[in-house]
């Protein structure tokens, strides 16, 4: 009775007490929205807001037209605002990006006068101004090959390219001119139908040194040294070899003793001092700079093309061996060894030590700059090509480290074009919408059916500039506006930082796959997807396959991702295995 009484007596009072509860003052998604914006703005992330408002275009009911028009106006103003403060600053490159964006937008007319032709003339003029005369040359050679030139503009780059000891390019604006006769007699111009001797190629080829001190081996200290060759393409003593050659000298994560050094052909016993100047790691290459003043320099080529089957040689120190001259054939011209675009394969005998010289053609002009011999596989040699180092020896020579653009999305070559296999979270792609599955059909308005070929056109896109995407999902036609970030150097890595392993299992493997059941230490999965030409398919995996991870690790020495796992295979009739497949973190599926 007394519980009962109690238990009455709490109930009056709590009925008697109010319950009611302030309103939760939540704000709305338009003003999340807006406020994101704004933050973006007031961080001068003007490119990724108005990414931002060409996306939420898609959406209807999100904010109010006439507001996002009014948000757009005032990006485009702040970034015209940007451009001409790049423009009185001398800050060309980031206002070549700015103008790419306009014109992606079709906006150009609002920073009239300036185009492409006229930013390119006054950056060259600045660079000459400055001396910088071979910086300068290649800006001026991107104007010859893009645009019609007078014929005074003509003769004055003529001029430079002989004084820079540039014939090839000469021999361009020669036959584009209209001055052929006063220059058809110079004996540098008549040089390039002669083949370059022997010695004459080998005094522009120098043994690249990189003492690192003293290691332990077995108990005993022992000479710990890198080697390469490079090149000379500049009298003022600038060479290209491999990043490879010298990356304890730009490593911040190596702490040990580092010095670089080279030796001529003609002097191999002195070693000479020489500094990185600039470096591209995805691409392997590296520009580096000696005082002195080379006997020969190796003449930039204009455009190259490469035919199977092709006599070519190459130059360098392979095992220590200075002024070593090898001879072979070109047998592929499209290997996917690095990650973005493809190499060339050779069989003339290139070692350890070959990395950074010059590939030559049978008249000694530069095709490209070797770059790998595997010493397990005779005859397995490659070559960098020469366009490829064309598109980013400026920047080479602007110092430190190349930036490459970025979308943030693996792709594959599916028999409908080029689709869409994975998205890396946090990247302008992922924040713009587009989805696995997605098929690119334009980008900046051009089409691409091979990855090798849209990885060379993003080559030349500014980094920062705004790139135009034409999707197809679903059957619709979708545009989307996306910025090119930086590119990491291993895109995988930078993944597996922030999602799941299992979704990298696309772009590294070549198989997406998804959950089915999890106990304890152990997740079932199930193979939704094989890409064609992958490393799971070549490995017999197929659609619908049960299997279970068993190990996953990094072999950081290799670069490699090493997946073994349980599997049931249909091709081997269901049978339990156990398989191991392997993939390089640097893959080349990534743009």
């Amino acid at each position: 009775m007394r519980l009962f009484l109690t238990t009455l007596i709490l109930l009056f009072f709590v009925s008697c007490v109010t319950t009611e509860q302030p309103k939760a003052d939540y704000p709305s998604l338009e003003e999340l929205i807006r406020d994101d914006v704004e933050d973006l703005i007031s961080k001068k992330e003007y490119l990724l807001a108005l990414q931002d408002i060409f996306a939420l275009k898609e959406k209807n009911n999100i904010l109010n037209p006439g507001e996002m028009a009014d948000m757009e106006q005032r990006l485009a103003d702040e970034l015209k605002a940007d451009f001409f403060s790049r423009i009185e600053n001398k800050d060309f490159s980031q206002a070549m990006s700015l103008l790419e964006t306009f014109r992606v937008l079709g906006w150009l007319d609002r920073l009239q006068p300036w185009d492409k032709k006229s930013l390119l003339e006054n950056w060259a003029n600045y660079e000459l101004e400055k001396n910088n005369k071979m910086q300068a040359f290649l800006l001026y050679q991107s104007l010859v090959e893009a645009y019609e030139l007078t014929p005074e503009e003509l003769k004055g780059i003529f001029e430079l390219s002989l004084e820079l000891n540039q014939p090839l390019a000469a021999k361009m604006i020669m036959e584009k001119s209209a001055f052929q006769e006063e220059v058809v007699k110079s004996e540098t111009l008549a040089a390039l139908s002669e083949v370059l001797a022997k010695a004459t190629l080998v005094n522009g080829t120098v043994t690249v040194w990189v003492d690192r001190g003293i290691r332990l081996e077995n108990g005993y200290g022992v000479p710990d040294r890198g080697i390469g060759s490079g090149f000379f393409i500049d009298k003022r003593g600038y060479l290209l070899t491999n990043h490879h050659v010298i990356s304890t000298e730009v490593d911040p994560e190596y702490e040990g003793f580092s010095r670089l050094y080279i030796r001529l052909s003609e002097d191999v016993k002195d070693k000479i001092p020489a500094k990185v100047v600039g470096y591209d790691r995805i691409l392997d290459l590296a520009l580096l700079k000696v005082e002195l003043e080379p006997e020969y320099i190796f003449p930039l080529p204009v455009a190259i093309s490469f035919n199977l089957g092709e006599k070519v040689q190459a130059i360098g120190a392979p095992l220590g061996l200075e002024n070593t001259l090898t001879q072979g054939i070109l047998s592929n011209v499209s290997p996917r060894f690095i990650q973005m675009g493809n190499v060339v394969q050779v069989d003339a005998p290139i070692n350890n030590g070959n990395s950074g010289g010059p590939l030559l053609d049978s008249r000694g002009h530069l095709l490209g700059v070797v770059f790998a011999g595997l010493e397990m596989f005779e005859g397995l040699n490659f070559a960098i090509p020469y366009n490829y180092v064309k598109k980013i020896l400026f920047k080479l020579y602007m110092g430190g480290e190349i930036a490459h653009g970025f979308l943030g999305m693996a792709i594959d070559e599916s028999p409908k074009g080029l689709e869409v296999v994975y998205v890396l979270p946090s990247s302008s792609s992922y924040r713009a919408g587009i989805e696995k599955q997605d098929k690119l059909l334009r980008i900046n308005g051009l089409s691409f059916s091979k990855i090798p070929d849209l990885q060379e056109y993003l080559l030349d896109v500014p980094v920062n500039a705004l790139v135009e995407l034409v999707i197809q999902r679903e059957g619709r036609e979708l545009k989307k506006y996306v910025q090119l970030k930086k590119r990491p150097f291993s895109p995988v890595e930078e993944g597996l930082k922030i999602d799941k392993r299992e979704n990298l299992f696309v772009p590294l493997f070549g198989m997406e796959v998804s959950e089915v059941s999890n106990f304890l230490w152990q997740t079932n999965f199930k193979v939704d997807r094989v890409l064609r030409g992958s490393v799971a398919d070549n490995s017999g995996i197929s659609q619908g396959d049960p299997m279970s991870i068993q190990s996953w690790s990094i072999n950081d020495e290799y670069r490699a991702a090493i997946l073994q796992m349980f599997i049931k295979k249909r091709k081997a009739g269901y049978y339990d295995s156990i398989l191991q497949i392997v993939s390089y973190l640097e893959t080349s599926n990534f743009i």
